[in-house]
């Protein structure tokens, strides 16, 4: 039987005003601690989704998280505040594991043209991750992140450069 989780985390921080206060003030830390005591679960995380200020707020205020899950895609990466250029950079100084989602923008990234849901992928994989997460809906779509996966080569330079130039004037704030 399961006897306990790898990873519990507290999910959507930033979906509602007042997410990090509930989290830091109202107990949930002291709670998610005594559960790990207790061998319920090894790993504290949070995700965030759609507003990268707050998971800047849950770093800065000094918990020392275990994992951070948050968007990692393209046309993130020219949005003011962004999940990649602000918040992974933090999390790296502060030794918290990244897990990448939404490399495929929801859906629109190979709808768009601007680039395929595998280089999507790839891109991802690129940065400094501990591990991306990839919606599988159909077989197809496993079998090409396979591919990816069992031949992977992460992109240069010059390649991150010129598929976030492709996306540029694309991000949704």
């Amino acid at each position: 039987g399961l006897e306990s989780l790898d990873l519990m985390q507290f999910h959507g921080i930033g979906y509602r005003a007042g997410d990090v206060e509930a989290v830091y003030d109202e107990g949930l830390i002291e709670w998610a601690e005594e559960q790990r005591s207790q061998g319920v679960f090894r790993y504290i995380g949070f995700t965030g989704h759609t507003d990268p200020k707050p998971m800047i707020e849950m770093i800065e205020r000094g918990f020392p998280w275990d994992t951070i899950q948050l968007p990692i895609n393209i046309a993130d990466h020219h949005r003011d505040v962004s999940f990649e250029k602000d918040v992974m950079p933090l999390a790296l100084e502060n030794n918290i594991g990244i897990l990448g989602m939404k490399t495929n923008c929801f859906g629109e990234l190979g709808k768009s043209g601007i680039a395929s849901p595998v280089e999507g992928l790839r891109y991802a994989m690129s940065l400094p991750v501990s591990t991306v997460v990839s919606g599988i809906d159909t077989l197809k779509i496993l079998e090409e992140n396979l591919s990816l996966f069992h031949n992977f080569i992460a992109m240069n330079n010059e390649e991150l450069s010129e598929i976030r130039d492709r996306a540029k004037g694309r991000s949704e704030e």
